[in-house]
């Protein structure tokens, strides 16, 4: 739509929340609850963005990537504040690739106690919800589809700037 006529974008980037968690159970006046959600990539994948969303008692949101091979590879952890809901942009160098089978772990963390600032009630029971007073927890993720060669071409790319 906003590009010049006759000039084609070089990728379709996705922005899309993943791994959504429907399923929260966040006791009363409990700190450090841990939900754990995941999304199977179809396509290879280099990741531009990643934004937490929680809600008032989110505390800390990572993603990490489970390979094909079984491996594991931390991405990004981000500590949350319902005051600020920041992106976090990868630089081009250092943006995540991943290949084809690769599962993204998004791991949450609530705070439901009287500690947390944001949080309108710590002696109620909390579970998902679209409302601020209840909670969310998944991962807004911009990424766009890498062809095989060009993912392959990334990879060596980055490979050759590592050993120098």
């Amino acid at each position: 739509t906003f590009y010049p006529k006759g000039e084609e974008p070089k990728h379709e980037l996705f922005s899309r929340a993943l791994a959504q968690n429907y399923d929260l159970d966040i006791p009363p006046g409990e700190d450090e609850v841990r939900h754990d959600s995941y999304h199977p990539f179809t396509n290879n994948v280099r990741l531009t963005g990643f934004q937490p969303h929680l809600h008032n008692r989110g505390k800390r949101q990572c993603i990490e990537a489970i390979l094909p091979d079984g491996n594991t590879q931390t991405i990004s952890c981000a500590t949350w504040d319902f005051g600020w809901h920041i992106v976090y942009n990868y630089a081009d160098e250092v943006a995540p690739l991943l290949p084809a089978g690769t599962i993204l772990h998004v791991m949450g963390w609530h705070d439901n106690t009287a500690t947390n600032r944001y949080n309108p009630d710590p002696k109620n029971w909390v579970g998902f919800g679209n409302r601020s007073i209840d909670d969310m927890s998944f991962a807004w993720m911009s990424f766009f589809h890498t062809p095989e060669e060009v993912y392959q071409e990334k990879l060596a790319e980055r490979s050759r700037l590592s050993s120098e």
